[in-house]
């Protein structure tokens, strides 16, 4: 049986999964990221802070299958005024 990916903006309480998704990330691809897993520490706290700070000025979407995110897209604008018109998606 196929299972279904759910497509949804990230909230404050997926800060954990997501923090866990990353280190999986980390573990299965070291080269990826441009971060070791063993340079990678991050509060929960501190993931909520960065998923409210795309929630307010970006985008944050995180794909998940029976309620287990295994990924995530985000994007955020230029803060410069000149380039607002452009963004990044990591």
């Amino acid at each position: 049986m196929e299972k279904k990916v759910r497509i949804r903006h990230g909230a404050q309480s997926d800060a954990e999964q997501i923090i866990l998704h990353t280190k999986t990330v980390l573990k299965e691809n070291p080269f990826v990221m441009g971060t070791a897993l063993e340079e990678f520490s991050v509060s929960v706290e501190e993931e909520r802070t960065w998923i409210n700070t795309h929630a307010e000025k970006g985008l944050l979407l995180v794909a998940e299958v029976e309620g287990q995110i295994i990924g995530l897209l985000n994007f955020k604008r230029s803060s410069h005024k000149k380039f607002s018109h452009n963004g990044a998606l990591a």
